[in-house]
């Protein structure tokens, strides 16, 4: 942005300018001819919004539901995922829309989080790789991106107010490390701050992760935007790098920017520097906005298709029980036949344009009985309905059960609480086994569940949420037209209390202790040999390939790997080779192997190919916290390649040698469980010694109401459990637990900043009287007003 241009604005203006317009628009700039920007919730499709209750939208236009993006993650392809960017681009630009909030690439810290669907893995270079080449999609055709939310945002439980508390290794390993390749490689045009804190600090206010780690580290040249709502205070938010505080807060937010920098607070120079960071994103984005481009939705419906055809992951395939076959006599059961779940819930739900559900897909196969079996809405038995599926198992060869989860039990604003399938879809299950074991299970779920029943079936594919696309991919998929070809990107443990961070999540109504430290998924599980019930990377094919030949070069701080890979069947399909690496001996714990690199590889019958990846040294570092920098260590390293995380199908090891010498982080006897795989059993004084400090309390006072709490954490004092009471028992929001859950969790200073000028610093003040038991003065029927302005 030129000076001259930047001359024209006022302080007002400038100040504004940092602040949103509305609930989707960032403010135009007549004087200097720049024009809005206009945005859209999108990780899997547009949700331009047409009709708004100002959170989430009564009504949005039509689009492409794209596969949830755990299917994306699910393909491992990074071709696909670019193609994936590239449709959203085409359609965002057809609706005028000029920037997605996507992608999420947050780690899958625990099954249980509800947003899991959204995200694409629980390892960083997977998140990191497939992310780049979605952004890359996007921003190749010239609409942004918002990468996000930036960052430990791991669960959704108290997630605007919870203090993630994670050591410094895990924070730049494990839950920066995605973001960082993101950025290097692709240069999104924003990163959304996200709602919680790490280590004390709200991640929008939070200098040491926009500022010194993002900008000067990583090279970040876009802007920072808040979540919506998510800025927690404006003036530090500013000053920690964060140039967008979305949505509009009215008055508030600007005036106080406003404010400091006629005190010194903010000087005119740095403020200068973030508008001129926006003006020049948005100005990048307007330049080309006359482009021509192709859209069709007809088009966009088999991008959505490839995608749900290759994220889909066969689980198991005894006795080669798949595909089925056009002679046999088909059972389908279950409601997911006449109830399309092809998606999560919560912001990111999309108005489907053509949704192809499994019923009008399998149309085509006169050789299928349909029964409905069990009803999704309910959690007990229907005999009318078991019966009627019961009654024709001994008349067909095969039965194919969709279960799954329900629209309600994983989304936005709230965790899962169980692995568990619905019993009455569990019943059932055991009710047909009795009568026909040629049982196939298709799972309809964003995220793991745990299988009691896995013995019982001889076929299980587990489908996610695919989009509105996912009926014709099962479909085909069962009967073999489409060869299946994904692999997990989280690993499905046999129980909740196997995770390793199960004692430890979501934590208290303060803080959630992030003790496993590095020990995320298959980190945890290929460590220290803890059974799962399915690995990180894992998936079945119709295919079968053979590898051989593998040969390392290690030159100019690259390690090469190069292989071969055949398929050795008559039937063509596609093989993910996975580059695992697992690093020397040393005093320094680590996990035995990680993922660094990977290739999707589709291979003719009996076709071989020669495959070439090269890993940079730097990304087989660790953070040593001591020297505060990335670290090498000599030794022999260990290549695993194909298969999964728990099976390697080739291994080989080579000596990498540096002239580095860093002082060793740890002393094992203060660290124990982390060498010995104690992991379930850290104590608050070892996790301090990782951590360097004192922990701050896990839970907040119970009686003592602040800004930060919300009407779920202050249901302990007389008048919040009033208050509690009443938002509960409202008819309109019990009606949508998503909406009651934001209602109830939300902090009030989040509140107060969406309830924009109606609510004055004056009326805040009293808010926070009443709820801590001071209601003379006319003071409670002034809260009930201030209720009102809030729900507005």
């Amino acid at each position: 942005m030129k000076k001259n241009l930047l001359a024209k604005l006022s302080l007002e203006e400038k100040c504004y300018f940092l602040c949103g317009e509305d609930h989707w628009h960032t403010r135009e700039l007549k004087k200097i001819n720049l024009s809005r920007l206009n945005m859209s919730d999108g990780p899997y499709g547009i949700r331009k919004v047409i009709k708004s209750d100002g959170f989430v939208g009564e009504e949005s236009v039509k689009a492409t539901a794209f596969p949830t993006t755990v299917v994306l993650g699910s393909t491992w392809n990074k071709t696909l995922a670019y193609k994936y960017g590239e449709a959203l681009s085409k359609e965002a630009k057809f609706y005028n829309v000029d920037m997605l909030l996507a992608p999420g690439i947050c780690i899958k810290r625990s099954p249980l989080c509800g947003r899991n669907f959204e995200y694409l893995s629980e390892d960083p270079y997977l998140n990191g790789f497939i992310a780049s080449e979605y952004i890359k999609g996007l921003e190749n055709n010239n609409v942004g991106t918002s990468l996000k939310h930036f960052v430990c945002n791991n669960q959704e439980t108290y997630r605007s107010s919870i203090d993630e508390v994670v050591d410094e290794r895990a924070l730049r390993e494990i839950y920066l490390k995605g973001f960082e390749i993101a950025v290097k490689n692709a240069q999104p045009t924003s990163i959304m701050t996200s709602y919680n804190r790490v280590n004390g600090v709200f991640t929008s206010d939070n200098k040491k992760l926009l500022t010194d780690i993002a900008r000067n580290e990583w090279g970040f040249n876009g802007f920072f935007v808040s979540d919506w709502g998510g800025c927690a205070h404006r003036v530090d938010a500013l000053l920690a790098g964060e140039e967008l505080e979305m949505p509009t807060s009215g008055k508030k937010a600007p005036e106080a920017l406003i404010e400091a920098v006629k005190d010194g607070r903010i000087s005119e120079d740095f403020l200068n520097e973030r508008v001129e960071k926006l003006y020049d994103s948005i100005k990048k984005i307007h330049d080309k906005k006359g482009e021509k481009f192709n859209f069709s939705f007809e088009e966009s419906h088999k991008i959505a298709k490839m995608v749900s055809d290759e994220g889909m992951v066969l689980l198991k395939n005894d006795q080669n029980t798949l595909p089925l076959k056009k002679n046999e006599k088909i059972l389908f059961v279950g409601d997911f036949i006449y109830i399309d779940k092809f998606e999560g819930s919560g912001s990111s739900k999309v108005n489907a344009n053509n949704v192809v559900g499994i019923k009008k897909a399998a149309e085509e196969y006169t050789n299928i009985v349909f029964k409905k079996g069990y009803d999704l809405n309910k959690k007990e038995a229907d005999t009318v309905l078991e019966n009627e599926c019961l009654e024709v198992l001994k008349d067909v060869d095969k039965v194919v059960l969709f279960i799954g989860l329900g629209e309600l039990d994983e989304a936005e604003s709230y965790d899962r609480k169980t692995l568990s399938l619905p019993k009455n879809q569990l019943d059932l299950l055991d009710k047909i086994y009795k009568l026909n074991q040629n049982l196939i299970v298709v799972l309809i779920n964003g995220a793991p569940v745990t299988m009691p029943f896995i013995d019982k079936t001889k076929g299980v594919l587990e489908a996610y949420l695919g989009g509105e696309a996912f009926g014709e991919s099962i479909v085909d998929i069962l009967f073999g037209k489409v060869n299946p070809s994904g692999r997990l990107a989280e690993s499905f443990p046999l129980s909740i209390k196997d995770t390793p961070c199960y004692k430890y999540f979501p934590g208290g109504t303060n803080a959630c202790y992030y003790k496993e430290s590095i020990y995320v998924g298959y980190r945890y599980y290929a460590t220290f040999n803890k059974k799962v019930l399915f690995p990180f990377g894992y998936g079945l094919s119709y295919s079968k390939f053979e590898y051989r030949n593998l040969k390392l070069f290690f030159k100019n701080n690259i390690l090469s790997i190069a292989c071969k890979i055949k398929n050795v069947s008559n039937i063509e399909g596609k093989e993910v080779v996975q580059i695992y690496i697992g690093g020397p001996k040393s005093t320094i714990f680590k996990p035995l192997k990680e993922l660094k690199d990977f290739v999707k590889v589709d291979l003719k019958p009996n076709e071989e190919k020669q495959i070439y990846i090269d890993i940079p040294l730097e990304n087989l570092s660790y953070f040593n916290i001591k020297e505060n920098k990335w670290a090498l260590e000599s030794g022999f390293y260990k290549i695993y390649i194909g298969g999964d995380s728990n099976n390697a199908i080739l291994e080989k090891e080579i000596l990498i040698k540096t002239s580095e010498v860093n002082e060793s982080p740890y002393f094992k006897s203060t660290l124990k469980p982390y060498y010995n795989g104690r992991i379930h059993n850290i104590t608050n004084s070892e996790f301090e010694v990782l951590l360097g400090r004192k922990l701050p309390k896990l839970n907040a006072p119970r009686f003592k109401v602040t800004e930060n709490s919300c009407f779920r954490s202050s249901r302990h004092t007389l008048i919040g459990s009033i208050i509690y009471r009443k938002i509960c028992s409202m008819n309109e929001l019990k009606k949508n637990p998503f909406t009651l859950e934001y209602a109830l969790v939300t902090p009030f200073r989040q509140l107060f900043l969406t309830g924009g000028d109606k609510i004055s610093k004056e009326e805040q003040e009293i808010f926070l009287k009443v709820m801590n038991g001071h209601i003379g003065g006319g003071r409670f029927k002034k809260i009930i007003e201030i209720i009102n302005k809030m729900a507005s």
